[in-house]
């Protein structure tokens, strides 16, 4: 029988299927990113190749991956994450049963995280949440290291069509972390009227000015504008500028009629 009692952080990282300077990444069903067109990031000053399922990319090998067969690492696991989504007691659960330091530093934003590696003060082990619109912005920065799949020993259990994903060919950065949707939620109680949700198009409700003032959408512009293009029937990944033209003004025009309150406290 194995004794887990001691966990040190190359094991935690083999267990978790992510090396030291990997990225954990969602995939997002509902995600503006991009359609293949090229992007300038201002931070690198480098010209980015967006991908998107019909176009993926394989991205460019910043340095090596770290050896095979090296010796576990003791000392504490780094690790960026949005604010809120781990519990301090299931850290402080982890850190006894497995004998692990944990530091957690929290990002409100994507842009808040970049600069936080750009400024060269922290260099995490982990990186939990970004999304596959910031992956190139990362790389082009020279922020990543490349992942050695020799330590991956839990990556065959990830789903088949994200081995290889579109937005990292050849997984050579990242593991998917989650896949989720955005939706709306409502409470029963309130008298929400219900038909928009029957109707078949329930993000209209965002635009009833009866509903002005009680309304939130999350701090999130991948979210939000995805939610727009899916209302207007267009493409999430579009890169026409007319139809995100379209968006901004349906934006404007939302935030006149309900002025909802943004935050990132919706998520569930």
């Amino acid at each position: 029988m194995t004794d887990h009692s001691k966990l040190n952080r190359r094991r935690f990282l083999q267990g978790s299927a992510v090396a030291a300077g990997g990225l954990l990444l969602p995939a997002s069903v509902l995600a503006a990113c991009g359609d293949g067109v090229p992007s300038y990031d201002e931070g690198s000053g480098t010209l980015l190749k967006l991908a998107r399922p019909d176009k993926p990319i394989t991205l460019s090998t910043v340095g090596d991956p770290i050896g095979n067969g090296l010796a576990h690492e003791s000392g504490t696991l780094q690790i960026l994450n949005w604010v809120d989504y781990l519990n301090p007691d299931v850290l402080a659960r982890f850190e006894e049963t497995y004998g692990v330091k944990t530091a957690v530093t929290t990002y409100d934003t994507e842009e808040i995280a970049l600069n936080k590696l750009r400024s060269g003060a922290f260099q995490p082990d982990l990186i939990i949440g970004l999304t596959d619109s910031v992956l190139s912005r990362l790389v082009a920065a020279e922020l990543l290291q490349p992942l050695n799949h020799s330590y991956l020993s839990n990556f065959s259990n990830v789903i088949e069509g994200l081995r290889d994903p579109f937005y990292d060919l050849g997984a050579q950065y990242t593991v998917p972390y989650i896949i989720y949707s955005t939706g709306i939620g409502y409470r029963s109680d309130m008298g929400v009227d219900t038909s928009y949700f029957e109707s078949g198009n329930g993000w209209d409700i965002l635009w009833d000015s009866a509903y002005s003032g009680r309304l939130g959408i999350l701090d999130s512009y991948r979210d939000v504008i995805g939610s727009v293009l899916h209302r207007n029937g267009e493409d999430v990944n579009t890169g026409d500028k007319k139809v995100l033209d379209a968006v901004l003004e349906d934006l404007q025009e939302m935030s006149a009629a309900t002025n909802p309150k943004i935050d990132i406290l919706a998520y569930t």
